[in-house]
This record gives structure tokens, C-alpha cells and sequence, in this order.
């Protein structure tokens, strides 16, 4: 007996059932839950073993239970051994490698991301290390040194504001530590990857200030760094309120928006350069080089690692000539990344972002059928206007329940500057990397074009940041988030996909 055929459902994805799993784990775990949930699933397979004829729709929860306890259980045992103290503890004469240093405001101490051994059985753990004036390390040193030395050691769980912590773990630290004295100091010849990579940019970016200091001033350099590397400790802290004002902060971060910029330029590039078909494959893994040549070249970032995990799926699968599906590949993106860190799933980026590309996937192909032309300036700026749209439909439940209020400005700025920025991130990184080995003097009118583009992008930004737009004030709660995202499926999405398909008879795939 042939099946019926169906649209593809969100059920019909592994990867997303994985998902809910690991959703449901990690809250079990962050509850206390995880006996009381393993009784609950042993309840219900003992149903379904008794019943099996007849409960064959608690075979996909069962599934979904299974690996939520999995998961619940391996987030309990990355629980860092510091989390158990009950107390502040201080730690004599013990080893701290030094990974890289973080941003500080101007006079305070210095801040480095570190290594602590912790105990006889060699175990270490990762710390937020706050080193004060009187013991400030050398640049030399803030790049993989080893130090034996005296710190307290805070774990997270008793830091004053829980907000915090959540965000220090999210980023992978898992205690604070202070510094009180240095007995001795080695210069590492094993630095970590991530320190090479630091000390590699950080060292880019003051070479890059020598060689174009006459062409791009200071200002228009802190921004380069910003949209390009991610760097934003040398902008004003003005400049960033601007942008924050005009909805254009996420310019500012670096995130899938910039890697999808090196995705498009070197894809047209390679398109141009091996247009035959049987070449294929092999643009895909060039393409793919590239994504991780941009992902290292910048420090690889937390963002920038997500967007290239999405990307490396997608590229994979037309590798193996197979259709790539959005949902599946942020699935099982989302997944990997909660196996490396569990807490990434309370990050606000990580949230949102993954918000973002699921609006992507789910209205922005909805809004370009709207509008059909083959003139490219409009197909284009419409694209961009259907991208923003999509993407901002997906965060704002978000941005309602983190901040409590939403603006419309990014409906109004994102379209024009995102474009600006799309010149000027491709125009940058060249300029940049070409600084290593080609003269100043030689690069004039690209360093001349860039400092214009920048200037552009500072000026825009202040005319949109003094736009008086409405602001929508409403605070989420969580049971509001999911009851947004349900009306958006059933009272938005679903229809408008009914609708398209009986106008243009056009086979639309079913979320």
C-alpha cells in the first residue's frame, strides 16, 4: 500500500526533535528535576510497553525524553569542580596559564581569560582573572604565559548578580578569579590556539594603524576594527550609544550577517572564476576554506563559529548532493553547540541569533513571492527589505523579553546600512590583509574609498539615531515567547502558504 504523500512537518526532523530534547534536559538539570523527570519518562515507557498497540504517539516524546535525560545528566557531570565550593576559596602558589587578555575600561585592572589548576589531581577550570596594577603583566605575558601565583577564586553561583553569571557562563568561564601575587612568571611555548590566534590579531591591527594612520584617522579605525574583527574596546563609547539608538548594533558584532558577506562575495567570485557545473564540489570547498580562513582571521569568535558550523552543514550537504534543509542544519548548529558548552543555551546572542535565521527560513521566502521583477536594483533592495523584515519578526519576542521594549528603527535603518556595510566589509578586510605586504602609498584611493564608506556609515548612523520613532514598551515572559512563535505558525505562516499555493499553485514546504 503506497503512502501518502504530505509536506514535510517540523516532526519529520531528527534534528529538531534533538533540540527539544536538549531543551528539556538542560532545564531539568537547572531545576533539580532530573530524577523526578526520569521517573515521569519510566512511567510513560512502562505505558507504552503495556499499551504498545494502541500508544504508538508516545513512541516520538519517549525518544525526546530518552535524550533529554542524556543530556540532562552530561550537563550535570560539565559541572565545573570549583561550582561545588560553597565559598570563596584562595588558591596558594598554583598554576594559571594565561590564555588571552579581555577589554577593560580605562585605569581599572587588567582582565585576562585563564587557566587555574585546581586541586592535586590536576584538574583546571576556566576564570574571568582580574590582575591589578601593582602586578600588571607585560604584553608579552598576556599572550599564553604560565604564572605560579596566589588568586581568590570566586565560583559564579555566589556572584551578586545572577544576570551576570549566566552571561560569564555562556562564554564558557566558569569562576572569577583575583589575583593577589606573582611568585613566577614563564613565557609559554605551548600557548592555546585561541592565544595565538589573539596575539596574531591584536598584532594585525597595530601594524594595520601604522601603515594607513595619513588615510583613515583613529575614529574610522576603531570603527573598521569593529565591523571587520569584532574589536569594539577602541570605539567611543558615544559611537556605540549612536548605534545603539539607530538599531544598527548588531553591525557592531560579529555574527552570521558578516560571515554571510564573505559567503556571497567569495561565492560570486568562484561562480565567476569555475563556472562549469563539474566544478561544483570543488567551489563549495573552497568556499568553505574561506569561511574558516575568515572565521580564524577574526579571532574566532563565538558568533562567528555558530554562522561557520551552519554554513560548513549546508556546504556538506550539497557536497553529498544532498538537499539542505534550514531547520535540520539550525538544529543540529544549536545542538553541537550545546554539547561544547551547555550554557550556551541561556545566551541572549545564541537566542536570538538562531530566532533570527528562523524567521529567515520561515517568511522571508513568504515575502519575496509578494513581488515579482527582473530588474535587479529593485529585486535587490526588495530582498533586503524582505530580509530585515523576516529576521526582526523572529527576534522580537526576544528583545521584548530581555529588554522589555522594541523599536522600530531597525525596519527603517537596517535596509541602507546593511548594504553600506556590505561594500565596506569585503573593501576592508582587503585593504587589511593587503597592508602586510603592499605599501601604504600603493593602496591610496582604496585607503581614500574606505575612509569615505566609513564616514558614510558614521553619518548615517547619527541621522538615524536622532529619527524620533514609537517604541514598543512590553515585557515577555517565557509562556508569551512561545505563544508568539505558535500564533506566527498557525495564524500567520500557515495561511499566507495556503494562500500562495492556491494563487500560484506553487508547492511550498510546510514547517
Amino acid at each position: 500500500m503506497e503512502s501518502e504523500l504530505r509536506p514535510i512537518s517540523y516532526g519529520d526532523r531528527p534534528a529538531y526533535l534533538l533540540m527539544w530534547g536538549g531543551l528539556f534536559g538542560f532545564a531539568l538539570h537547572w531545576a533539580g528535576w532530573l530524577v523526578g523527570g526520569g521517573v515521569v519518562w519510566g512511567i510513560g515507557l512502562l505505558m507504552h510497553w503495556l499499551l504498545r498497540s494502541r500508544t504508538s504517539a508516545l513512541r516520538a516524546p519517549l525518544w525526546i525524553g530518552a535524550w533529554a535525560l542524556i543530556f540532562g545528566l552530561y550537563c550535570e557531570v560539565r559541572t565545573p569542580v570549583v561550582e561545588q565550593s560553597d565559598a570563596a576559596v584562595t588558591l596558594y602558589d598554583t598554576d594559571i596559564r594565561i590564555d588571552y587578555p579581555l577589554p577593560v575600561r580605562e585605569g581599572n585592572a587588567q582582565r585576562v581569560k585563564a587557566e587555574v589548576a585546581f586541586g592535586d589531581d590536576g584538574e583546571h577550570f576556566t576564570t574571568l582573572l582580574h590582575i591589578p596594577r601593582s602586578e600588571a603583566l607585560s604584553d608579552s605575558l598576556l599572550y599564553g604565559a604560565t604564572l605560579k601565583g596566589t588568586l581568590d577564586v570566586v565560583p559564579l553561583h555566589l556572584m551578586p548578580s545572577e544576570g551576570y553569571a549566566t552571561y560569564l557562563r555562556t562564554r564558557g568561564i566558569e569562576a572569577v578569579g583575583y589575583l593577589q601575587s606573582v611568585s613566577s612568571t614563564v613565557q609559554s611555548a605551548r600557548s592555546s590556539f585561541n592565544a595565538h590566534l589573539m596575539k596574531w590579531r591584536e598584532s594585525l591591527i597595530r601594524h594595520f594603524d601604522l601603515s594607513v594612520e595619513r588615510y583613515i584617522d583613529e575614529k574610522g579605525r576603531a570603527l573598521l576594527y569593529a565591523l571587520l574583527l569584532g574589536e569594539r574596546s577602541r570605539l567611543d563609547r558615544s559611537d556605540k550609544e549612536v548605534f545603539a539608538e539607530a538599531g544598527l548594533s548588531h553591525l557592531l558584532a560579529l555574527s552570521g550577517f558578516h560571515l554571510g558577506i564573505i559567503y556571497l562575495v567569495v561565492a560570486r567570485v568562484l561562480a565567476w572564476l569555475l563556472p562549469l557545473y563539474r566544478y561544483r564540489k570543488l567551489r563549495y570547498i573552497l568556499l568553505l576554506l574561506s569561511l574558516v580562513a575568515y572565521t580564524l582571521f577574526t579571532g574566532a569568535a563565538p558568533s562567528t563559529l555558530r554562522a561557520l558550523l551552519m554554513s560548513g552543514l549546508y556546504l556538506g550537504a550539497r557536497l553529498l548532493d544532498r538537499r539542505p534543509d534550514g531547520v535540520q542544519i539550525l538544529s543540529l548548529t544549536l545542538v553541537i553547540l550545546w554539547l561544547i558548552n551547555p550554557h550556551s543555551i541561556m545566551s541572549p546572542g545564541l537566542i536570538m541569533s538562531a530566532s533570527a535565521v528562523w524567521g529567515i527560513l520561515v517568511f522571508f521566502p513568504l515575502l519575496q513571492s509578494l513581488l515579482h521583477t527582473r530588474h535587479p536594483v529593485p529585486k535587490y533592495l526588495y530582498e533586503a527589505f524582505c530580509l530585515t523584515v523576516s529576521a526582526q519578526v523572529g527576534v522580537l519576542p526576544w528583545i521584548l523579553f530581555f529588554w522589555g521594549a522594541g523599536s522600530l528603527m531597525p525596519f527603517w535603518s537596517s535596509v541602507p546600512m546593511t548594504m553600506l556595510t556590505a561594500v565596506l566589509i569585503p573593501l576592508g578586510l582587503i585593504a587589511l590583509v593587503a597592508s602586510l605586504v603592499i605599501p601604504s602609498a600603493w593602496m591610496a584611493p582604496v585607503l581614500y574609498l574606505l575612509d569615505i564608506l566609513i564616514c558614510l556609515l558614521l553619518d548615517g548612523g547619527n541621522f538615524f539615531a536622532e529619527v524620533d520613532l514609537p517604541e514598543i514598551a512590553l515585557t515577555f515572559g517565557l509562556p508569551s515567547v512561545g505563544l508568539y512563535y505558535i500564533l506566527c505558525h498557525y495564524v500567520l505562516y500557515q495561511p499566507a502558504v495556503r494562500m500562495l499555493i492556491a494563487r500560484q499553485r506553487k508547492d511550498y514546504t510546510l514547517f
